[in-house]
Order: structure tokens, then sequence, then C-alpha cells
């Protein structure tokens, strides 16, 4: 079984963007933030962005820089 981390840094290698939903819906993964910590700590270039939702909601979306 590969790791949380091994999980969003295939995707996002996937040429892919993901969000905190995204990843609990696709991977189970609650925190999302945290894992992108993780892979920028072991020299993974990950760009962030907020995006505004039809909602109104602003959320963070991660891609690979």
């Amino acid at each position: 079984m590969r790791t949380q981390c091994e999980q969003v840094l295939g995707h996002l290698k996937a040429g892919r963007v993901i969000t905190s939903m995204q990843s609990f819906r696709l991977y189970e993964i609650t925190r999302l933030p945290d894992r992108i910590r993780d892979l920028r700590l072991k020299g993974h270039r990950i760009h962030s962005a907020m995006c505004k939702l039809p909602s109104g909601k602003r959320v963070a979306v991660y891609s690979l820089a």
C-alpha cells in the first residue's frame, strides 16, 4: 500500500491538481496541507493557489511547480 504522500505525489505527477476535498474523496486523506508540507520538506516544489468556488468558499489548490 502506498503512503498518503506517495498517493498525493502520484496524483500531482500525473499533471492534475488537488484540493483537500478531492484528497478525502479519492484517497481518504483528511489533512492534505500536512502531506503537502511533508512533500515540500522532502524537496518537492508544490505550488498552492487560492480558488473561489461557485458557493463563494475559498479553497487551496495544489499543483507541481
